[in-house]
Parts: C-alpha cells; sequence; structure tokens
C-alpha cells in the first residue's frame, strides 16, 4: 500500500520502509469537537493526537499541508516524521508497531512544531539543519501567508489561489514571497531527492499492497496523464490500497481534483471528474498506454 518495498537482488532479502506521520494537539478551540476532516484519508484521530502512513516522498509535503490546515483553524499541533522498518501494520493504524511508528512518536518530544527521524544517523544530522531552518520560517508566518502557502502546497497556480481567497493575484504572490515559498519548495525538493536516493540506493524500490509481494506501477511518464502537461513533478495516484498497481501518474494539481473525487464518490451532489474517470476505467481494463 504505502510502503516501499527494496529488494537486495543478491540475496532477495526485502526490507520496507514506511514514512509515519503522528501530532500532537497543543492547543484548540473547546468548540470544535473534530478535526479528522482536516487530515488525509485513513488517519487515525486520539483525543489531542493523530497518526498516519503517507507516501514516502510526500510525508513533508503532507506534514506541512496538515500543519497548516489545523493552524488554520486556530488549532496548534506539533507533528513528526518516522521513517524506517514496520514489523506489524494495519489499519486503523492505532495497533501498528516498528521502527518507523516509535520514531514518530519520539520526535513529538522536540520543542520545534515539525520534526523528523529516519534509520539513517547521517540524514538525521542533515534534517536537523534544514528542519531548524523550516521551523524559523514558519514560526513567523502570518495568517494570510498560511492561506496562500496551503493553496500552494496543494499545487494550485497563484491565480488560483487568488479567485478562491478572493485577492488581486499581485498580493498572492507578495504573501508566497513573503513567506519564502522558494526556500520552502528548495526544502520539499531536497527531502525528495534525499529519501529517493538513499532508498533506492539500497535496492530496486516498489510499490507494494498491505501484502509481502511487489505490485509495480506502469512506467513513470514524463507528462501528467490527465491534463497532458509536463509539470516539475509526478504522482502515483492509486484509489485501490489492495491493488495499488491499478493508478495513474498526474501533477500536483490533478491530484488535488482526482482526491476531491475519490473522497466525494458517495456524495450524489458532486459532480465528479469525467477525465480521472475514463483513465480510472482505461487503468482497470489495462488499456492505458
Amino acid at each position: 500500500m504505502l510502503e516501499v518495498i527494496l529488494l537486495k537482488m543478491e540475496n532477495l532479502e526485502v526490507k520496507k520502509y514506511y514514512a509515519v506521520i503522528t501530532g500532537s494537539i497543543t492547543k484548540k478551540d473547546d468548540f470544535l469537537s473534530s478535526y479528522s476532516n482536516l487530515l488525509p484519508p485513513k488517519f487515525q484521530t486520539f483525543n489531542l493526537g493523530f497518526q498516519g502512513v503517507v507516501e514516502l516522498p510526500e510525508a513533508l509535503r503532507d506534514t506541512l499541508k496538515i500543519y497548516l490546515s489545523l493552524r488554520l483553524k486556530n488549532i496548534i499541533s506539533k507533528i513528526s516524521i518516522g521513517i524506517g522498518e514496520v514489523e506489524f501494520l494495519r489499519f486503523p493504524v492505532g495497533e501498528s508497531d516498528g521502527e518507523a511508528f516509535r520514531f514518530s512518536g519520539i520526535g513529538l518530544n522536540n520543542k520545534d512544531a515539525i520534526s523528523i527521524i529516519t534509520s539513517w544517523t547521517g540524514i538525521n544530522n542533515e534534517f536537523q539543519t534544514e528542519f531548524s531552518m523550516l521551523n524559523s520560517l514558519i514560526h513567523f508566518w502570518s495568517i494570510e501567508q498560511m492561506e496562500a502557502m496551503r493553496y500552494y502546497l496543494d499545487g494550485k497556480t497563484q491565480h488560483e489561489i487568488a479567485k478562491i481567497l478572493n485577492i488581486t493575484q499581485s498580493a498572492v504572490n507578495q504573501r508566497l514571497k513573503t513567506a519564502n515559498y522558494d526556500v520552502i519548495e528548495k526544502m520539499l525538493d531536497r527531502y525528495e531527492t534525499i529519501i529517493l536516493a538513499t532508498t533506492e540506493k539500497k535496492g530496486r524500490a516498489f510499490k507494494s499492497s498491505v501484502g509481502d509481494l511487489p505490485s509495480l506501477k506502469r512506467e513513470r511518464r514524463n507528462y501528467c496523464e490527465r491534463c497532458r502537461t509536463i509539470p516539475k513533478r509526478l504522482k502515483w495516484h492509486h484509489w485501490d490500497d489492495n491493488y495499488t498497481n491499478l493508478g495513474i501518474w498526474v501533477c500536483d494539481k490533478c491530484h488535488f481534483i482526482v482526491e476531491e473525487t475519490e473522497r466525494n464518490k458517495n456524495n450524489k451532489e458532486y459532480v465528479p471528474d469525467e477525465r480521472y474517470i475514463l483513465l480510472k476505467s482505461l487503468a482497470e481494463h489495462d488499456d492505458l498506454r
């Protein structure tokens, strides 16, 4: 499902690395009884905390999105990313166990709003410096900057953010610039590069279902299969956790659209994205080329 399977071809040793996000709520309004709608799908919530498993390369971006979503609802949180192996995984994740879960829990002892612990000492040392800078930046963001950054992290353009917030595009640009969005993007790219380089160096990386056998994704495209643009980054979107080989390659913007379609598939009033429904059907019939 969400794990990366690393195969050492010389001895067929299988390793699975996961990214676990654990959060602790330090302050929230009394009238806000639930905040689960602000979290990614399949996250488990507790009285004053939450936990979930996310894609390894997207863990930092997802963490920032969670932090901002909560903060914009006047919920202050500490969030920790743990990256490592998992001995036992089931959903809800509260009954799971492994070093990724333990690292994620230990990270909450850090005084910073966002922290990370991985299986690799050298990477931890580098991330300690970068996350210190990250926490310094987000600490001084205004509500207006947080709003703009939250939509930016979803892959929305400045023009789209301006329409949502009912402000000018130049105002959006100013908010993003003063929030140092370009520095944040470089941090996200650096995080993804380090994590992928470290895991791929140990073997070939596969996506897998909850079982032990890897299920291969289709060959990576250099374009988004929904909008046909050539973006800086692509995501593998799948809709069935038991068959993660069934999916499509999409850009950040289209990933948000298809996730919304899946989230509202049982809502009769919601108009689904027709292009996504077509691509989904083609993928399920092995007719995407």
